[in-house]
């Protein structure tokens, strides 16, 4: 022993070892949203959906890209939906021709929000979709 630790190699015992494997699942929290559009009654069938951010680009050239026709509602509106992902834009602007909403913010939009244009400030509503 060496006298001048508390332990001798003698007082060491081998013990043996075991691999354990160890699973880590992560919950993926998906970013992406799909949000409605009640177009007026004068816009055509097309109607586009340019997402957007001040700092991480655009989903496409404005106008963006086409958005899906869901249903006419009974206002005689076409409802049209948009999977935008939230992480990437935070705007939208919804346009047929050259008419088109405001710049609609994302922050605090969730799944199944549907939005359609006002005469105020600021110039567009919300509400929930319901299919």
């Amino acid at each position: 022993c060496d006298w001048s630790s508390d332990v001798c190699s003698s007082d060491l015992k081998l013990m043996p070892t075991k691999t354990v494997s160890v699973t880590v699942t992560a919950a993926v929290v998906s970013t992406k949203i799909t949000v409605y559009f009640s177009a007026p009654t004068s816009w055509g069938e097309t109607v586009n959906a340019y997402a957007f951010s001040e700092s991480r680009g655009t989903n496409a050239t404005f106008p963006g890209v086409a958005a899906t026709y869901v249903e006419t509602n009974i206002y005689g509106q076409r409802v049209y939906s948009f999977e935008v992902d939230k992480s990437l834009y935070g705007y939208i602007i919804f346009s047929y021709g050259s008419s088109q909403t405001a710049n609609i913010p994302l922050a605090g939009v969730t799944t199944g929000t549907g939005f359609y244009i006002t005469d105020s400030a600021p110039y567009y509503g919300t509400y929930t979709y319901g299919g």
